[in-house]
């Protein structure tokens, strides 16, 4: 039955790696990491992909 449910819930590919919910749009500055969500990546005090500092946070804009 979990595995039922499982199935049905999906993730869209830009999500935050983080929550799941929102769209990643935020860049870790200097090492580059992407994939957090504006919310969560407010919180963070080192780059949760490289334990790295975090001297800047760029929002990064759409390119169509």
């Amino acid at each position: 039955m979990m595995l039922e449910l499982l199935k049905k819930h999906s993730v869209n590919e830009d999500a935050c790696t983080l929550c799941f919910d929102a769209k990643a749009c935020m860049e870790v500055i200097p090492c580059g990491h992407k994939g957090f969500c504006f919310k969560c990546s407010a919180q963070l005090d080192s780059c949760p992909m490289c334990r790295g500092p975090i001297f800047h946070l760029n929002r990064e804009t759409e390119e169509d």
